[in-house]
Order: structure tokens, then C-alpha cells, then sequence
């Protein structure tokens, strides 16, 4: 199977934790050596990143690659587990339940089953 970078996915993530941190676009490229703008096409899709800009902007932002680029990995399970852990974290009752059966759903018409192919 192959694997392409998500890059829209990527500088969404990068956005994420960016604000998360407090940081402007300015500040990050400095941080990472790059401009503003170019954060900014970064976090829009509108540019490219190289590997060492990439590994400088995680540094930057303390988060690992994986947490970056998991939209691309086939080992990025435990980054959505986290994700979804926040969100749960983050809902009310009502919402949780909501979340629960609309997972219920996916599983069944993605697997034609209740659980994953993992499993």
C-alpha cells in the first residue's frame, strides 16, 4: 500500500499546536529559521515542506513527527486515540453518546461489523 504526505492534513496540525502554544506564524518561522509566510502557506497547503523544516517545526513546537504527519502513517493510531481522548474530555454527556453511536455506525458500514479488522 502506498503512502502519500497529507500536507493539508500536516499544516492543520501545525496551525493546531501553533496556537495551542501561543505562537503567530512570525514567530514560529523564526523559531524555525523560515518566514512568517511561509508557516503560513505551510499551515494552508500552499507550499511544501522539506524534511528539515518539517523536523524544525515539530522541535519548535515540542511535538513529535508522528503527531504531525499521523494522517499519513499506518501506525497512527495511538495519535487519533489521543485526539479522540481530548474531545471526549471536552464533551457533554449528551455529546459523548452521540460520539459513541456515530462510532457504532462507522464501524459497522466500514467493516460490516460492530468491531474493527484489527481485532
Amino acid at each position: 500500500m502506498e503512502y502519500r504526505l497529507d500536507y493539508a492534513a500536516i499544516g492543520r496540525r501545525i496551525r493546531k499546536a501553533r496556537k495551542e502554544r501561543g505562537l503567530t506564524q512570525a514567530r514560529l518561522g523564526d523559531l524555525c529559521g523560515v518566514t512568517g509566510a511561509h508557516i503560513g502557506h505551510i499551515e494552508t497547503d500552499n507550499g511544501k515542506l522539506s524534511l528539515s523544516v518539517l523536523v524544525r517545526i515539530a522541535n519548535a513546537l515540542d511535538v513529535s513527527l508522528d503527531e504531525l504527519v499521523c494522517d499519513s502513517l499506518a501506525t497512527g493510531k495511538p495519535v487519533y486515540e489521543d485526539e479522540l481522548r481530548e474531545i471526549l474530555a471536552q464533551a457533554s454527556t449528551r455529546q459523548v453518546r452521540l460520539i459513541t453511536e456515530l462510532a457504532r455506525v462507522v464501524l459497522r458500514d466500514e467493516f460490516g461489523t460492530g468491531e474493527s479488522e484489527e481485532e
